[in-house]
């Protein structure tokens, strides 16, 4: 990580603003209780908001905020290069886990009925909770490790291997966000729809660990500047986009996952159709357009590779539409994702465009190509897959300007994490050792069986309630 300067300081600043921009949205999306509820509400939210900032204060502190000149980072790593990319690939399994159980959620939710807030301890958020705890049992391991293996001040040891860092600040942060959910409903009631506060506080806690994990992939990619084809995509740039996908699949289940549902031919939730139509048309577009851009703007940032934010979105199709056929979800889900297939393929254009006329890919020409698409192929699917919004001349306009704004914030997000994780310290390992160590590959490989298997299992076995 490069020193911290008054263009740094900025950098956070701006993206503090983006996230306060996008969380207020997000909150008034998810609707808002009259009466007395309103109250607590709102409370709920400004904490929750302040535990959310007080994370990204810690994150700044052990992270972006130099040592003093008279000190330097701890030159003992707290984790050994096998520990590092075990604890990678495990989070990245456990992510699996925890999508797995998502979409579980949603497909019981709608066969059932039964309203979101009464399903804590049903058994698709058995699976949400094991995904879950596993970065706060990986930070408690690191926390260890930082005592034991590594030396100097509480600071110097955080600076010695900042991806490691960010996944203990996000195991710290999922220690405040999981009780959160449970919390909430005890106070507030259910949820009103699935874009729900405590799910979007759980979507930024989990970034934490997010950054950390593709930031230990790439420290074992070499260094490189210029743009490149995505077949040229190594194994380690391969798993970045893995969980990129992953990242994509959890955000379209909060966001975009109301408006899929009422367009099924259900009526298991019939309060959903009017909560979501009273929102405002600009709303699905908008969101649309962050949940694509984001994931996609940290795939081209990351891997430079042209293609790379294409393929994270067919890796979340092939993942979200199996997972939803093997779960008896009623649909693919695929109308969802080819309503976002073009801006993907914008920023992809874009960084084609750029890269071969040695241009550097900025947000605002990243942020218009993404307007025009979506302005294009975007709208023009909403009334062929989905019941609402009703698109008509009325309502263009503030469906285009919501489209820019949300593309603008989602290039502004994913270029800075992006340009984190590309500053990651990269490590030369000798030529004849694998790029994955092999005990951890066996490790895995043998705990992947057991999850799948036990997972099976369970799913077999588990019956869904009624409402």
């Amino acid at each position: 990580m490069q020193p911290a300067s008054h263009e740094n300081n900025r950098i956070i600043f701006r993206f503090m603003a983006a996230m306060v921009l996008v969380y207020a949205l997000l909150s008034l999306f998810s609707g808002l209780p009259a009466g007395a509820n309103l109250t607590a509400f709102v409370i709920g939210l400004i904490l929750l908001f302040l535990g959310i900032a007080a994370l990204m204060g810690l994150a700044w502190y052990t992270v972006i905020q130099p040592l003093p000149r008279n000190l330097a980072p701890s030159r003992k790593l707290p984790l050994t290069h096998g520990l590092r990319q075990g604890v990678a690939l495990f989070l990245t399994l456990m992510s699996a886990v925890g999508i797995g159980g998502g979409l579980w959620d949603v497909t019981w939710h709608v066969r059932s009925g039964l309203p979101f807030g009464e399903d804590f301890f049903w058994a698709p958020h058995q699976f949400i909770y094991v995904a879950l705890t596993a970065p706060i049992l990986v930070a408690a391991y690191m926390w260890s490790r930082m005592l034991q293996h590594s030396s100097g001040s509480l600071r110097q040891r955080f600076k010695a291997d900042i991806p490691v860092t960010l996944i203990f600040i996000g195991g710290v942060a999922m220690l405040f966000t999981l009780p959160a959910d449970p919390l909430w409903h005890v106070i507030y009631g259910e949820d009103l729809t699935g874009l729900s506060v405590p799910h979007i506080v759980f979507s930024i806690s989990s970034t934490f660990t997010a950054i950390g994990t593709m930031s230990i992939f790439l420290s074992y990619t070499p260094l490189r500047q210029t743009w490149t084809s995505i077949r040229q995509t190594n194994v380690m740039e391969v798993l970045i986009l893995i969980s990129l996908a992953f990242t994509f699949i959890s955000l379209l289940m909060p966001t975009l996952g109301d408006w899929e549902v009422i367009a099924l031919s259900t009526h298991a939730l019939p309060r959903l159709p009017a909560l979501v139509a009273a929102r405002p048309d600009w709303a699905m577009p908008f969101l649309a357009a962050f949940v694509s851009i984001y994931p996609a703007a940290m795939a081209l940032q990351i891997t430079r590779r042209i293609g790379a934010a294409t393929l994270v979105w067919v890796i979340a199709s092939v993942v979200r539409s199996a997972l939803f056929l093997a779960f008896g979800y009623g649909d693919t889900g695929m109308e969802t994702m080819f309503l976002t297939l073009p801006f993907f393929l914008s920023l992809d254009l874009v960084a084609w465009y750029r890269a071969s006329r040695s241009l550097p890919v900025n947000a605002l020409w990243s942020a218009g190509a993404a307007t025009l698409a979506g302005t294009l192929a975007v709208l023009p699917q909403i009334p062929i897959s989905f019941t609402d919004p009703i698109l008509s001349a009325g309502n263009l306009p503030g469906m285009v300007i919501a489209i820019f704004v949300g593309a603008l914030a989602a290039v502004h997000m994913g270029n800075i994490l992006g340009g984190v994780v590309l500053r990651t310290v990269r490590f030369e390992l000798p030529v004849d050792l694998p790029v994955i160590a092999k005990p951890v590959l066996r490790y895995l490989s043998l705990l992947t069986v057991v999850i799948v298997v036990v997972a099976v299992f369970f799913i077999l076995t588990s019956s869904m309630p009624s409402a």
